[in-house]
């Protein structure tokens, strides 16, 4: 009986520290459609079959995927100048995991992204700390299994990848292009101003992040739908983020001995800082696997906003900073004008997880989809923007011969895209050191969600253990499970766990 109460306080302690899932409404400025339409004076009209507004990895996957559906004259459109570019505020790495890999895997594209990448099979993570518990490899938590053929590759050997796809599949790929407005043409179809052109087309792919113009767009032309973000709030959302350019392998010292060891660029490390109590300036390195020696290997700084370290206005206090709180990194490891770029750079931050629940309409006789952020935004807990966009456009391209195409995609990227942001929302939230106790008992948490679905997985059927205990949202997501179906099971065990733990409660009252 005692150990069923230890069970139930646990379960039910890891239900109560999960972020409450009130849903609020994105109260963000939005541009007036007086400002779109500026851009639509006179200029030359191109007619095309299909525009992709944005080339990140979503936009440059639906540009394959339309030219694989048999569309002729596929435009996509990109404000950047070059798909490779390197941003240091994007300098991050994706991992394209199983989920994912169903549409590389359909088009043909897997092999060519795993010659970019690094392989997860085996992954293991090495910590190097700055006093004498030294340096040693450790197990990560969310090393699954399921994820082992998954690819580490970063954010630009992706982009150039799909971007050669795309370009040799015959899509007309136009960087450096701004899109001024877009507005229902009198035959039916949208007009697309960029520039001194218009493209005039009766589908649209809205790829342009989460302040979609597109989606803005149909709102404006479909005020009786939603497609106003709903936030969701999480642990991680709000957390300020910067890359810290390093070389793609580098000595630093093991404090245990004084020996030097030398990083490989295909390993992945976490680099405490000497701060340990939590305070504005303790501070942890994270360098994930990258392949490519050409490519700067980047070390992702993830803190709240009031940490000590965005306060570094120039690359001297940078570099006094990091030769304060990492002893054990030599200042050759970081040059003058990386500290100098890491000072001037604009902050990212991530978003609330937020979905919407219109992600595809007809304007006239125009089809318009929405994917990847332009419908489901969340912090990168669990890996999954990269795929969940990627598996956007897997769903459009199987409906897109549907003569119900707008219904069927919507039938089936709503219910995900709500879905997904829900999971990231419980998923992994406390990965960030944000609170130690609440990251300590959301940890316990998770151990006894993996215990009692080990010993359901013993004691009843497969599908019944699901449905009474479940894995962990995180680790059934990163499995590649459909995101719907988790999602149902998490809120079902949570009702199960929290009637019992109010029963026993009761009991033990009594």
């Amino acid at each position: 009986m005692h150990a069923m109460r230890a069970f139930v306080v646990v379960c039910t302690a890891h239900a109560l520290i999960a972020p409450p899932v009130r849903l609020r409404e994105r109260t963000a400025p939005r541009a007036t459609s007086g400002d779109y339409l500026a851009g639509l004076g006179q200029s030359t009209i191109e007619e095309v079959d299909a525009v992709v507004i944005g080339c990140g990895p979503a936009g440059l996957a639906a540009a394959v995927e339309l030219k694989r559906r048999g569309f002729d004259r596929v435009v996509a459109l990109e404000r950047r100048e070059a798909p490779d570019e390197f941003e240091v505020a994007k300098a991050y790495l994706y991992l394209v995991d199983r989920r994912g890999q169903r549409w590389t895997d359909a088009v043909g594209a897997t092999d060519g992204i795993r010659a970019r990448g690094v392989s997860n099979e085996g992954f293991s993570l090495t910590r190097i700390y700055p006093d004498e518990k030294g340096i040693f490899p450790t197990k990560p938590v969310l090393a699954r299994p399921g994820a082992a053929q998954a690819v580490w590759i970063p954010r630009a050997s992706l982009l150039a990848a799909l971007a050669e796809r795309a370009a040799h599949d015959g899509a007309d790929l136009r960087f450096g292009v701004s899109v001024d407005g877009l507005r229902a043409a009198d035959d039916g179809a949208v007009d697309i101003a960029c520039g001194a052109t218009t493209l005039r087309t009766p589908l649209v792919v809205g790829a342009d992040g989460a302040r979609s113009r597109v989606r803005d767009f149909l709102a404006k032309e479909l005020p009786a739908s939603s497609f106003e973000p709903r936030e969701l709030a999480s642990p991680s959302a709000g957390l300020t983020y910067k890359m810290l350019q390093v070389p793609p392998s580098f000595d630093v010292t093991n404090k245990t001995d004084g020996s030097s060891f030398t990083t490989r660029s295909r390993d992945a490390y976490t680099v405490p800082s000497r701060s340990t109590k939590p305070n504005t300036r303790r501070l942890r390195l994270g360098l994930l696997p990258s392949r490519d020696p050409e490519l700067p290997r980047t070390a992702n700084i993830i803190r709240p906003a009031n940490h000590e370290i965005w306060g570094c206005a120039t690359g001297a206090e940078v570099r006094e900073f990091l030769r304060s709180e990492f002893p054990q990194l030599p200042d050759a490891v970081v040059s003058d004008e990386a500290c100098e770029a890491f000072a001037i750079a604009e902050p990212g931050a991530f978003p609330s997880p937020q979905y919407v629940e219109t992600v595809a309409a007809t304007v006239g006789a125009a089809r318009c989809f929405l994917v990847g952020d332009a419908i489901h935004a969340f912090p990168p807990d669990l890996g999954q923007g990269v795929n969940a966009a990627l598996e956007d456009v897997k769903t459009l391209g199987d409906v897109l011969d549907d003569q119900n195409a707008v219904a069927a995609y919507q039938a089936a990227r709503a219910p995900a895209a709500k879905a997904i942001a829900h999971l990231v929302q419980r998923g992994f939230p406390y990965q960030y050191d944000q609170s130690v106790w609440r990251q300590r008992l959301f940890t316990v948490g998770l151990v006894g969600r993996v215990a009692a679905n080990a010993l359901a997985a013993k004691l009843l059927p497969e599908k019944i253990a699901k449905r009474v205990a479940p894995p962990p949202a995180a680790f059934s997501v990163i499995d590649g499970e459909d995101y719907v179906g988790v999602w149902k099971h998490i809120k079902r065990a949570t009702r199960a766990t929290a009637a019992l733990a109010v029963a026993v409660l009761a009991r033990a009252v009594i």
